[in-house]
């Protein structure tokens, strides 16, 4: 996402930790909640399957 320019940039504070600016993230946030994603599925409360189990005759 932020290769694409989608999320905010994140900056190094040492070599191997990365840290995102709070107003950029909170601004990213704001963003987001004013134009909600489109067409996304719901997810399923039973798990992953998106369809009923076949029964196994043993």
């Amino acid at each position: 996402m932020e290769r694409a320019g989608d999320f905010p940039q994140h900056f190094m504070l040492t070599p191997r930790c990365a840290a995102w600016d709070e107003a950029d993230i909170d601004a990213w946030l704001a963003k987001r909640k004013a134009k909600p994603v489109q067409g996304t599925p719901a997810p399923n409360p039973r798990g992953t399957l998106s369809h009923s189990p076949r029964r196994v005759r043993v």
